[in-house]
């Protein structure tokens, strides 16, 4: 039952200038699902009615909770992950699942916690689940349905991260704030991996921007002219090498927001 609360995780994201005054860590718990084809439209109705109805209840009773969302993988490429789903929960602190979900599951649906997750259960498979914590953030506009989140999954290089991390709040976080500005994209997030832990596991961060629509996803973001208007002192050809020599791309992808749900 416990597992169950992780199942709510992470892309949604807050505003700015909450993080500067946030003392408490700010936690995204992300459990990754796959949905069969012949199941899809299925599960995102049933994630629309049902399970929106029972984060906006999760919300209310849990004040450490800051929003939760539901993304679909899009041209996810060939082949696609098996991780097709998302589901994430942003909260202050690490979090912490409740006694009992029974209650909570009733008051919203007016069905048991067990009949909720055995009509949940048919239409989806967990296949992961990783904890991240909110580095830093740009933007304050919320997270909509049919937003896309492109994801970037970075693997850090040996005894390199407090560099990474630098680079991209010093270096690149300026650059992000001034694509807002100019309505590039929405928001700007970086996250670092804090579960699970070794040398083996796939990708040690990732960094989320946030789009109103394919478009916008696909426009280059011309960091050259960016950095003229935000950085000026910044030299582009030095914040490249700084990045190659501090972190490798694993993988990037897109998701489009299926349910979102904030305070």
């Amino acid at each position: 039952m416990r597992s169950q609360l992780n199942l709510l995780s992470a892309a949604v994201l807050c505003s700015s200038a909450a993080l500067s005054q946030q003392t408490t860590p700010v936690f995204s718990s992300s459990t990754f699902y796959h949905v069969e084809d012949a199941q899809r439209q299925a599960y995102v109705d049933f994630t629309k009615n049902q399970s929106r109805k029972l984060f906006e209840a999760l919300i209310r009773e849990n004040q450490a909770i800051r929003g939760i969302i539901v993304t679909e993988v899009t041209f996810g490429g060939n082949p696609e992950p098996r991780a097709n789903f998302v589901l994430s929960i942003l909260s202050n602190g690490a979090p912490a699942p409740p006694a009992s979900f029974d209650p909570v599951v009733r008051k919203a649906l007016g069905m048991s916690y067990d009949e909720y997750m055995h009509k949940a259960r048919a239409l989806r498979a967990r296949v992961g689940q990783v904890l991240s914590q909110n580095l830093a953030t740009e933007g304050t506009e919320p997270i909509r349905e049919g937003d896309l989140i492109r994801i970037d999954y970075m693997k850090i290089a040996e005894g390199r991260a407090a560099d990474y991390y630098n680079m991209e709040r010093d270096d690149y976080r300026p650059l992000h704030a001034q694509r807002i500005k100019d309505g590039g994209i929405k928001r700007w997030s970086l996250f670092a991996v804090r579960l699970p832990i070794g040398e083996n596991r796939t990708y040690d961060a990732y960094t989320t921007q946030v789009f109103p629509d394919l478009a916008s996803a696909l426009a280059p973001a011309r960091y050259s002219e960016l950095a003229r208007k935000a950085a000026p002192d910044k030299n582009i050809a030095a914040m490249a090498e700084r990045g190659r020599t501090t972190r490798k791309l694993i993988r990037g992808e897109l998701r489009r927001v299926i349910v979102a749900v904030s305070r």
